[in-house]
């Protein structure tokens, strides 16, 4: 239930999909008795357009999260685990390949292959899951396969 009523709800509120959806309603207002409310969420979805466009947004929140956490300058000796997080891959082409399709973030799946070769007894842990409503897909024999290719063993215990 959970699952079902997370991916609704991030379809809603996903800035591109909350975007189209304000731009929609406005659009439809604006031929009822309700237009000037129209105009205010056109006028809404055009601002909130304008401002990601214009100004790095994403950039500045990219970077703000990204100084939160020092990089080690040092690596330590032994760690207990590695965390990748998911979205590395696109499940829907991988299913239909056969094979691994990169996403948006190739280069978290490359560090997390290089952190695991440098600590052979740390455990791996792949976050992410399905983003199907239908039936949820694993990444885990995509990930299995990916590692291997590059030369790392995700079977650990």
């Amino acid at each position: 239930m959970f699952f079902t009523l997370s991916k609704i709800l991030w379809f809603i509120v996903d800035p591109g999909n909350l975007f189209i959806i304000v731009l929609t309603a406005g659009a439809l207002l604006l031929w009822t008795s309700k237009a000037r409310l129209g105009r205010g969420l056109v006028s809404l979805a055009l601002l909130g357009a304008l401002s990601v466009t214009v100004f790095p947004v994403g950039k500045t929140m990219m970077g703000m999260l990204e100084n939160r956490f020092k990089r080690l300058e040092t690596m330590p000796e032994n760690i207990s685990g590695i965390i990748v997080l998911g979205g590395v891959f696109n499940q829907f082409i991988a299913e239909k390949r056969g094979s691994a399709a990169p996403n948006f973030a190739p280069g978290r799946f490359a560090e997390f292959v290089r952190l695991a070769k440098l600590y052979p007894d740390a455990r791996l842990v792949f976050t992410g899951g399905s983003g199907s409503l239908s039936r949820r897909m694993s990444r885990r024999p995509i990930s299995r396969a990916r590692c291997s290719k590059a030369g790392a063993s995700i079977l650990r215990g």
